[in-house]
């Protein structure tokens, strides 16, 4: 099993960030944060921001280094906009945003005899015409470059088998598409992924 430590150095180690937030997720009538900072930070406290800066959360980071917390669920009417955003500082130090609500969903990544599989959902509606799922990869962490684009299925399923990239450790992996504004509407945007890891060994 691959270690969060490994997980996290990928994480860490492709950003220009020292210190990320990894994952936000509603659970339950809760907002699920996780994350952790660059160096050795344990025992220091992490402040949680929500939109135009109302701090909703504090988070202590573990002898792990990382932190996880928990903030109440912002009111429904901007729980799915671009403004249910999130972001981790501590001292001087920020994160990047990350929604609350992602139309794009990419499982974590499973790596097996020198491939990596990347599958997950775009919510749905689709976008019409159809878009593909554009797939950036970034490794140990140089440039980040397309490596495969795919299509969706009606149900907005999607699933990819990449090699190995040569003598790399690690790669992030983000990907982008196009959802429906609504049924029948005729508009779509652009939606994103969590910047997810693999790490081959």
């Amino acid at each position: 099993m691959v270690s969060e430590k490994a997980i996290e150095k990928v994480l860490l180690g492709c950003s220009t960030r020292p210190l990320a937030l990894n994952d936000v997720l509603q659970e339950g009538g809760r907002v699920l944060l996780i994350g952790a900072p660059e160096r050795a930070q344990a025992g220091k406290q992490v402040k949680i921001v929500f939109g135009s800066g109302k701090l909703v959360a504090t988070a202590t980071v573990g002898s792990s280094g990382e932190f996880s917390t928990t903030a109440p669920l912002p009111p429904a009417k901007i729980r799915d906009g671009n403004g249910a955003r999130y972001i981790a500082e501590l001292g001087s130090l920020s994160s990047l945003d990350l929604k609350l609500t992602r139309h794009l969903a990419l499982e974590p990544p499973s790596v097996s005899a020198g491939k990596v599989t990347l599958s997950g959902q775009v919510v749905l509606p689709l976008a019409k015409p159809l878009t593909a799922v554009t797939i950036r990869q970034q490794v140990e962490c140089g440039t980040t470059t397309v490596v495969a684009r795919v299509k969706p299925s009606a149900s907005g399923r999607f699933k990819v088998t990449l090699p190995v990239p040569a003598g790399a450790h690690g790669a992030l992996y983000r990907l982008m598409s196009s959802v429906g504004q609504s049924r029948g509407s005729g508009h779509s945007f652009a939606t994103y992924s969590l910047p997810l890891p693999a790490v081959f060994g």
